[in-house]
């Protein structure tokens, strides 16, 4: 069998390498090197951020006193590791269209990613807020760049959820002795 037959290669199925990575091929070259690039500056930034001072867009001190380094390491290992995996097969194929299987994993991976942001991070600011999380937050990124504006009011949060009414009552009921927030 020659490795160049890719019919033979899928079981004799009548499979065309345009057809494995069309999408590549049929992208501008500018647009792929622009894609690389943003690729590659979300690996550097993922792997970086917790630990190299980026002005008020991170605090990596806070960071560090919240997360031990060993567990803070680890994190970071585990969360950069299929991007980089995806910057180093993308950098193989650069110059050349992209298989199928890459797709795949760089589709698949920011997917995951995008849904993470929106468990971790969007998800408790509009709808669930989560206070123990907000807390841990607030120590490790109060000090940085807000891009949303902080919600503060414990009502605001307590009104989201009727089951909360409780809590929702007691934040007024402090409130109108004066000793709320």
């Amino acid at each position: 069998m020659r490795s160049g037959n890719v019919a033979q290669r899928f079981g004799g199925a009548q499979v065309s390498k345009r057809a494995l990575s069309d999408s590549t091929e049929s992208m501008h070259p500018v647009t792929v090197g622009a894609l690389f690039v943003l690729q590659t500056f979300h690996v550097l930034f993922l792997s970086l951020h917790d630990w190299i001072p980026l002005g008020n867009l991170n605090d990596p001190k806070a960071v560090r006193a919240t997360i031990p380094g060993h567990k803070l390491l680890a994190a970071t290992l585990i969360s950069t590791a299929p991007f980089a995996f995806g910057l180093a097969a993308s950098t193989v194929y650069l110059a050349k269209p992209y298989p199928s299987w890459l797709l795949n994993w760089l589709g698949i991976s920011y997917a995951i990613l995008f849904l993470g942001e929106l468990q971790a991070w969007w998800i408790p600011y509009l709808f669930l807020p989560k206070p123990a999380r907000a807390a841990r937050y607030q120590a490790m990124f109060g000090g940085t760049h807000a891009f949303l504006p902080v919600k503060r009011d414990k009502a605001e949060y307590a009104a989201r959820d009727p089951s909360h009414w409780d809590a929702r009552h007691l934040v007024c009921v402090s409130r109108a002795d004066g000793a709320g927030g």
